[in-house]
C-alpha cells in the first residue's frame, strides 16, 4: 500500500517541479527547476562529479524531472535511467528534446 501511495504522489509532480510557475515542459520550466535545485543543494556537483564520467555508462535510479540526468548527458556520459512514474518519464523525454539531446527509448 505504501508503494502505491508513493507512486501516486510522484505522478502528480516530479521532484523539484513544484518550485516553478513556468509552462510545463518549456525551457524556462526546466531552467527554473535546475536553478532552484542547485541553489539549495550546491554540493551535488562536487558529490556527483558529473564530468568524471565522460564516455562512461551511468544509471540514474529515480531521475524525476531529469535535472541531474541532464548533467550526466551534458558531461558526455552515456546516461541511462529508470523511474517508477510516467510523469518522470515525460519530464525526462521532454527535457532532452528541449535541449536537443539524443533520446534512445
Amino acid at each position: 500500500m505504501e508503494n502505491e501511495n508513493s507512486i501516486e504522489f510522484w505522478e502528480n509532480k516530479s521532484c523539484g517541479t513544484e518550485f516553478t510557475k513556468e509552462d510545463k515542459y518549456s525551457k524556462n520550466y526546466y531552467e527554473d527547476i535546475e536553478n532552484y535545485r542547485y541553489s539549495v543543494e550546491p554540493e551535488i556537483f562536487s558529490f556527483a562529479q558529473f564530468s568524471r564520467f565522460y564516455g562512461r555508462k551511468v544509471l540514474e535510479v529515480g531521475y524525476g524531472a531529469g535535472t541531474d540526468f541532464l548533467q550526466w548527458v551534458r558531461s558526455g556520459a552515456k546516461a541511462y535511467g529508470v523511474d517508477i512514474t510516467r510523469e518522470g518519464y515525460e519530464n525526462l523525454i521532454n527535457r532532452l528534446k528541449v535541449y536537443n539531446l539524443y533520446i534512445a527509448t
